[in-house]
């Protein structure tokens, strides 16, 4: 097995599938860990049937790889016992996998959530598992990266914010004092596969974004969409009592049906939290990577691809 292959986890996912094709794209060699095979894009990777949950997949997906990027993780989830078992058990099990294996480098994909556990039970799962993945990581080497609100063509999960931003009249779940980054999913690629191939950082947390200083406000993202889109765009801020009325009834009806809920009272406090900021391109500084796309350019494809796509 050749000593460069990367071993990737949530390769399906939106994240995931961007980094494989940066990666492909480079020739590298891959094997991915996928729950629905049929679901990976691409040709010339290996597929790994599994999840984080399958001890025996994450050791086939590690054998004679050299660097491990984890990806995977749960993003919406109706409890923190839900979260804890995919972003702290399966970070856990992931990284034994690893060491096991005799992995030299483990790159783990967090979440700007991180930084504020206090805020959601999302936050406080995924501030767990880096914090068990720096302790458990012995004789690896590794990065935490933690990108903020991710967008592009693709992505469901900030479709609804698109869809707000190309109106005249954007209804926000927000407060008018936030100010939050922001990163394109293709830079947020780039960075990773950047740290996992050419700049070998160890032992350090990285907040990535599009090279904004000091994130954005509500009026800066409405002008750039106004831009993008060519029209006045005007915000309304929804009560916050409204929305986390709303979210827990969306519980309720998830719990019911069996699904994941898309907005739960602990996204509800993402939502408000005043300060999605990332404080320091330190990344930028240390490594030389760089974003490329503009935050007027992103908007434009991602809102073009969306109504090619009928999602808008």
């Amino acid at each position: 097995m050749s000593s460069s292959l990367i071993a990737i986890t949530g390769a399906t996912g939106f994240v995931g599938t961007h980094l494989t094709e940066v990666l492909t794209q480079r020739g590298k060699p891959l094997r991915v860990l996928a729950r629905q095979p049929d679901k990976v894009r691409f040709n010339d990777v290996d597929i790994v049937a599994g999840d984080l949950s399958s001890a025996a997949a994450l050791r086939a997906l590690c054998e004679g790889a050299d660097t491990v990027i984890h990806c995977a993780g749960k993003v919406a989830a109706c409890s923190r016992a839900e979260f804890d078992d995919a972003n702290v058990a399966g970070t856990r099990a992931m990284v034994d996998a690893a060491r096991s294996a005799g992995v030299k480098r483990f790159v783990h994909v967090s979440s700007l959530a991180a930084r504020e556990p206090s805020v959601s039970d999302y936050a406080a799962s995924k501030r767990a598992g880096e914090e068990l993945m720096s302790r458990l990581a012995d004789g690896c080497s590794w990065t935490i990266l933690r990108p903020p609100a991710v967008y592009g063509p693709g992505d469901r999960a900030t479709l609804p914010l698109i869809k707000q931003l190309t109106q005249r009249l954007a209804i926000v779940p927000g407060t008018a004092r936030g100010r939050a980054s922001l990163i394109h999913v293709r830079d947020l690629a780039a960075a990773i596969a950047h740290v996992a191939l050419e700049a070998p950082l160890e032992g350090t947390v990285y907040e990535l974004d599009d090279g904004k200083d000091r994130g954005y406000s509500w009026r800066e993202l409405t002008a750039a969409a106004e831009e993008a889109e060519g029209h006045k765009v005007s915000c309304v801020f929804l009560p916050k009592s409204v929305v986390k009325l709303a979210s827990v009834i969306e519980v309720m009806l998830a719990k019911r049906g069996g699904r994941a809920p898309e907005v739960t009272p602990g996204k509800v406090c993402e939502l408000y939290h005043p300060d999605w900021v990332c404080r320091h391109n330190l990344l930028q500084e240390q490594s030389g990577w760089h974003p490329s796309v503009s935050l007027v350019e992103g908007l434009r494809e991602t809102a073009s691809w969306y109504r090619a796509q009928g999602w808008m």
